[in-house]
C-alpha cells in the first residue's frame, strides 16, 4: 500500500526487487527503529512529566518494555503493510501518496467508527496529514532532501511531545492516530539513513528488532504480578500514546464484557465472570472477592468493624451559645501553613486549634459540603443530575441545619456559590439563605462579610448558627486593581486567597467588636484543595491527592486553647462536632458516620487513630477513586484500573513515591486495603 519507503531501484537491483522477504527485513527494521525511538521519547516524557516516576535504572526498563510492547502490537503491523506495499506499488508514486492518507483514515475508523460522525474534520484533517507523509515519500525517492527526512520527522517528535503534555484531553483515536503518523514520520527517517546501502547489515537488523519482539513478547506473557503494579501505573500516568495504546489493548482482553481486562497484569479476578471485578460490590460471607481488593471478608470481621467504627464516649466540649462557620472554597492547606502560607490565615491558624491532618470527603464543593452536612460520605448519597452537576435534592438525610431548627438556634448561610441555592437541597434546615440567583463566579468576598455582619446586627441575643462560604480562590483567578499578584494563575489564585483572608480577618474582628467572642465558638475550612499541575492536573474534583483532599480545619475557642493536632481528621466528624459545641451530643442522628473532635480538643488521649476515607467520582457515579489516611500512610486505590498508589507523608509529603512500585511498606499498604475493602464491603 505504501511503497516508495525506498529509493527507486537501479538497474542492477531491480531483479532482487521481486524478493518479498527482503522488503519484510528492510520494513521490520526501519519499523523497529520507529517503535524503538517512540518508546524512548515516551519515557523521557513520563518522566518529564511526573518527575522522580521511574527512580531507578529497573523501572526505565519496565516502563520501556511496556511502551514498547504497546507501540510494537499497534505499530509493526503497519510495517507488514509497508513490505507489501514495497512489494508491489513501488513504481507508482500516486499509490504512495494515496495509500498513506487512506491507511490514516482507516486505521481512524477501525479505531472509532463513530469518529467520522462526530469529527469528520479532525478524520479529512488525518487523511491529508497521510498525504503528506506519503508525498514526503515521494520526495525522498528523488532524491535527498532535508526537508523531508529532517524537518518532518523532526515535527513529528514536537507534535508527539505537544500530544504528550498539551492534548491529554482528546479522544483515544485521535492520540493513537498521531501516534501512527509520528511512527510514519520517523520510518521515514530511518529509511533515508538506511538507504545508502543496498541491503541493511544484519547485526544493525537484529540489534534494532531483537529488543522489540522481545518486549513484544514480554509484555504478553508476562504473569500480572510481575509488571501488574508498574503497567497499571502507566496506564493511568503513561504519556498520551503509551497510555492509549495500553488502554486499547486492555480493552481488547476483557473476556467477560464487564470492563476488566485481564491481560498484562490487569486485576480481574474473576475473568469468565462478570459480577466480579474491580467495580463490584463486595457481597459479604459468600466465599467471592467481588471486588478483587482484599479477599471475600467474613461476616465476623465485617460485625467487628461496625463495633469498632462507632463513636467513642469522650467528655464534652464547652458548650458555646454560638458557632460561626467559615469555609473558604478551593483553599489548599499549604496557603494555612509551611513557606507558601498566606500571613493572615498563618496567624489565624497559630491562634486556634490546628488540624494539621484534616481531610475532605471529596475533592468538590457539592459533594465534600453536604456529605459535611449528613455525616456521611458522598458514594452513599443518592444525587439529582442537573446540567453538568449532580444534587442531593432527592436525598432525606437528617442535615445538621435539621438538627439545630429543632432546638431553636437561628441560622443563616452567606454562600455565593449558586450551587448552594435552597433549590437543590444542600442547606435544607437553614432559616435563611443568601446565595446569587445564577452565577457562582466573580468576586464576592466583601459582600460575603457584609452579608454575614448584617446578620449579626439583626439576629440580637438569639442563640446561632452563621456559616459564611468565601467562593473568590475559585478559579477563575480574578484580581482587583492594586492587589500583589504573582506570575501565572497560580499567582492570581495566591490574590484572591489573600483577598479573602483579610475579609475573614476583618469579619473576626467585627464579631470581636459585637462582643461576641466570649460565647461564640468559630470554624475556619475548606471545601477541597487546588491543582495546579503538582500530578500533571488543574483546578480539582477527581484527584485525592494532598493538594486536592489535605485541607485546613481550624477551631477557635473564647478560652483561646492554641494547638497543633496531627492525628488524620476528617470533615465528616464537622457535624457531630458542632452539635457538640451547642451541648446537643445526645441530638446527634444515629445514622451519621462522624465522630465528635473533642477528644483531640480537649486533649484526651484518643484511643486509636480511626481511618480518613476519601472519595471521588464522576457524574453518574462513575470511575470511582478512594483512598484512606491513617497515621502518616496513604492508600489510594482506582478500581476502574486496578491501580494502587502507597505513599509515607512523613517522608514523601509531595506523593512522588508510589511505594505500591517497590517491596517497602507491603504489610502497611496490605493492612490499608483490608481496611478500605472492609469500608466499602458494609454500610456500617
Amino acid at each position: 500500500m505504501i511503497g516508495f519507503t525506498h529509493p527507486l531501484p537501479r538497474a542492477d537491483e531491480r531483479s532482487s526487487r521481486g524478493n518479498l522477504m527482503d522488503n519484510w527485513v528492510k520494513h521490520f527494521t526501519v519499523g523497529a527503529a520507529a517503535t524503538l525511538a517512540l518508546a524512548l521519547i515516551d519515557v523521557m516524557t513520563t518522566e518529564w512529566l511526573y518527575g522522580g516516576l521511574l527512580g531507578t535504572a529497573g523501572q526505565a526498563i519496565i516502563f520501556l518494555v511496556l511502551a514498547l510492547g504497546a507501540l510494537a502490537t499497534l505499530l509493526l503491523p503497519l510495517a507488514i503493510l509497508l513490505a507489501i506495499g514495497g512489494r508491489f506499488l513501488t513504481p507508482r508514486p500516486l499509490l504512495a501518496v494515496g495509500g498513506a492518507a487512506l491507511l490514516l483514515g482507516l486505521l481512524t475508523l477501525l479505531l472509532n467508527v463513530g469518529l467520522w460522525e462526530e469529527h469528520p474534520l479532525f478524520t479529512v484533517g488525518l487523511v491529508i496529514a497521510g498525504g503528506v507523509y506519503g508525498a514526503g515519500l515521494v520526495r525522498l525517492e528523488r532524491g535527498p532532501s532535508l526537508l523531508f527526512w529532517g524537518v518532518l520527522p523532526a515535527s513529528a517528535v514536537a507534535l508527539f511531545l505537544v500530544d504528550a503534555t498539551q492534548l491529554r484531553g482528546l479522544y483515544v483515536a485521535q492520540h493513537l492516530t498521531v501516534g501512527a503518523f509520528c511512527w510514519l514520520a520517523m520510518a521515514v527517517l530511518f529509511r533515508r539513513l538506511f538507504s545508502s546501502a543496498s541491503a541493511i547489515p544484519s547485526v544493525l537488523a537484529a540489534a534494532l528488532t531483537v529488543p522489540v519482539l522481545l518486549a513484544t513478547a514480554v509484555f504478553w506473557s508476562a504473569p500480572g504480578d510481575a509488571i501488574g503494579e508498574n503497567l497499571r501505573y502507566a496506564l493511568h500516568n503513561g504519556s498520551t500514546t503509551t497510555r492509549n495504546a495500553l488502554q486499547l489493548l486492555a480493552f481488547v482482553s476483557d473476556w467477560d464484557g464487564d470492563g476488566y481486562p485481564v491481560l498484562m497484569g490487569r486485576g480481574d479476578c474473576e475473568p469468565w465472570n462478570d459480577a466480579a471485578h474491580p467495580g463490584a460490590a463486595e457481597i459479604v460471607g459468600d466465599g467471592i472477592d467481588q471486588n478483587c481488593l482484599a479477599g471475600d471478608p467474613t461476616l465476623k470481621a465485617v460485625a467487628d468493624y461496625r463495633q469498632w467504627a462507632q463513636p467513642l464516649a469522650t467528655a464534652d466540649l464547652p458548650t458555646m451559645a454560638n458557632v460561626i462557620f467559615i469555609t473558604v472554597d478551593a483553599l489548599r492547606f499549604d496557603r494555612v501553613a509551611g513557606p507558601n502560607a498566606d500571613p493572615v490565615l498563618a496567624d489565624i491558624a497559630a491562634d486556634g486549634i490546628f488540624f494539621g491532618k484534616a481531610y475532605c470527603l471529596y475533592p468538590g464543593t457539592i459533594p465534600s459540603l453536604y456529605g459535611m452536612a449528613v455525616s456521611d460520605y458522598p458514594s452513599a448519597i443518592p444525587y439529582t443530575p442537573f446540567q453538568s452537576f449532580e444534587f442531593p435534592s432527592g436525598d432525606t438525610r437528617t442535615t445538621l441545619f435539621q438538627v439545630l431548627a429543632e432546638s431553636s438556634i437561628r441560622q443563616f448561610a452567606a454562600v455565593y456559590h449558586m450551587m448552594l441555592s435552597p433549590r437543590f437541597g444542600i442547606t435544607r434546615g437553614l432559616d435563611q439563605v443568601w446565595s446569587p440567583a445564577d452565577s457562582a463566579e466573580g468576586i464576592s468576598a466583601r459582600r460575603t462579610t457584609a452579608e454575614g455582619l448584617a446578620f449579626l446586627d439583626r439576629v440580637g441575643d438569639e442563640r446561632f448558627f452563621l456559616w459564611l462560604h468565601y467562593f473568590d480562590p475559585h478559579a477563575p483567578y480574578e484580581v482587583l486593581e492594586g492587589e500583589a499578584s504573582g506570575s501565572g494563575a497560580m499567582g492570581r489564585y495566591d490574590a484572591e486567597v489573600a483577598r479573602s483572608a483579610l475579609e475573614v480577618e476583618r469579619f473576626l474582628g467585627e464579631v470581636a467588636i459585637r462582643g461576641l467572642s466570649p460565647r461564640t465558638a468559630i470554624i475556619l475550612a475548606a471545601d477541597h484543595g487546588e491543582e495546579f499541575g503538582d500530578h500533571g492536573a488543574t483546578h480539582h474534583g477527581q484527584a485525592l491527592y494532598e493538594e486536592s483532599t489535605h485541607v485546613p480545619l481550624i477551631l477557635l475557642l473564647p478560652s483561646g486553647d492554641s494547638k497543633v493536632i496531627s492525628t488524620p481528621v476528617s470533615l465528616l466528624d464537622l457535624a457531630p462536632t458542632i452539635l457538640d459545641l451547642y451541648g446537643l451530643e445526645s441530638a446527634t442522628p444515629s445514622a451519621w458516620k462522624g465522630r465528635t473532635l473533642a477528644p483531640h480538643v480537649v486533649g484526651e488521649s484518643v484511643p486509636r487513630p480511626f481511618p480518613v476515607y476519601l472519595e471521588a467520582f464522576r457524574p453518574g457515579g462513575e470511575q470511582r477513586s478512594y483512598g484512606v489516611v491513617v497515621g502518616d500512610h496513604k492508600l489510594l486505590y482506582r478500581p476502574a484500573l486496578e491501580l494502587f498508589e502507597f505513599y509515607d507523608l512523613a517522608s514523601d509529603p509531595d506523593e512522588r513515591r508510589n511505594l505500591s512500585l517497590y517491596d517497602s511498606g507491603e504489610a502497611i499498604e496490605g493492612t490499608l486495603r483490608a481496611l478500605l475493602d472492609l469500608h466499602l464491603a458494609t454500610d456500617y
